[in-house]
């Protein structure tokens, strides 16, 4: 549990240091990073949360079929 809890914050750090990155190359005038670089990590982020969560039964679905979100 630990070490996915250690993968999600990793790769959630991971991704607001480089769109943190791009940002300021923006401001700057600089070259930025590529835009399928950001959307690689903006779909990654979301997977290693549901590592940890998935793991501890928080969010899904109820026997009704409704989403719960703990």
């Amino acid at each position: 549990m630990k070490e996915r809890f250690n993968i999600s914050l990793g790769v959630s750090a991971l991704t607001f240091i480089v769109y943190r990155a791009d940002k300021s190359a923006a401001v700057a005038g600089e070259q930025r990073v590529p835009e399928s670089a950001l959307h690689l990590l903006g779909q990654a982020t979301p997977f290693a949360g549901k590592l940890v969560l998935g793991e501890r039964g928080l969010g899904g679905n109820d026997a009704d079929g409704d989403r719960t979100i703990v």
